[in-house]
């Protein structure tokens, strides 16, 4: 004999649901569930796109203060050829232009400093040739670029420029800002879109539960 037919088995699994949502009605739970995808969306393109503009801001600030050091570079190398202090640090104050600068310094061949402009309210020390970075490096908030000075195709000396990141900083707070106020508009446009379409979802639902309670109240099978 063939066993009896023995009721479906029920899954064990229960969903999940945050405690937050679980007293909320089946409209809001679909309202919620979709903003949280949203907004967790928009939050990780934010998240990316902020790293990404910190990364070109800083390749940015380091092609331009290259270049203001290869323009100083050229117009100071007959200067430091003859160690001419006096022409060298009249072109090292071109720089002065750049309001981000806070220090250009020009080194002989040798590594001994020929000149030096500094701006009177910045804080900053002269490195030494010894710490002279390679190319350019990011350290206590600023921002070291070197160059070789060449006459001829023969180097002769350095240019070390130091900037201040304030202008970076200030970029890519007013690139946060944007991203924020975008990200709110979103979520409301979400929350007004998501309020109005969850109706599709809840409606048969909730019909379904009632015609569900209105059978097992009045038990009228039949419906």
């Amino acid at each position: 004999m063939g066993e009896p037919n023995q009721p479906p088995q029920l899954s064990s699994h229960k969903p999940v649901t945050l405690a937050w949502m679980r007293d909320l009605s089946l409209r809001h739970k679909l309202v919620a569930i979709i903003m949280l995808t949203c907004v967790s969306a928009l939050f990780l393109a934010g998240v990316v796109f902020t790293a990404w503009e910190w990364t070109s801001l800083r390749e940015g600030m380091v092609r331009d203060l290259s270049t203001h050091a290869d323009i100083l570079a050229e117009n100071c190398n007959v200067a430091v050829t003859f160690g001419d202090a006096t022409d060298t640090n009249e072109v090292l104050r071109s720089i002065d232009a750049v309001p981000s600068v806070l220090m250009a310094g020009a080194y002989r061949k040798d590594g001994t400093l020929l000149a030096t402009y500094q701006r009177p309210e910045a804080d900053v020390t002269v490195p030494l040739p010894e710490d002279l970075p390679a190319g350019h490096a990011f350290k206590d908030g600023r921002l070291t670029v070197t160059k070789p000075i060449t006459l001829e195709g023969d180097t002769i000396g350095t240019i070390c420029l130091i900037s201040d990141l304030k202008p970076m900083y200030a970029r890519l707070t007013h690139g946060i800002m944007v991203i924020v106020s975008i990200l709110i508009v979103a979520s409301l446009a979400a929350y007004m879109v998501s309020a109005r379409l969850q109706g599709v979802i809840s409606s048969p639902i909730l019909y379904l539960a009632d015609v569900a309670n209105f059978v097992s109240q009045k038990k009228q099978y039949a419906i």
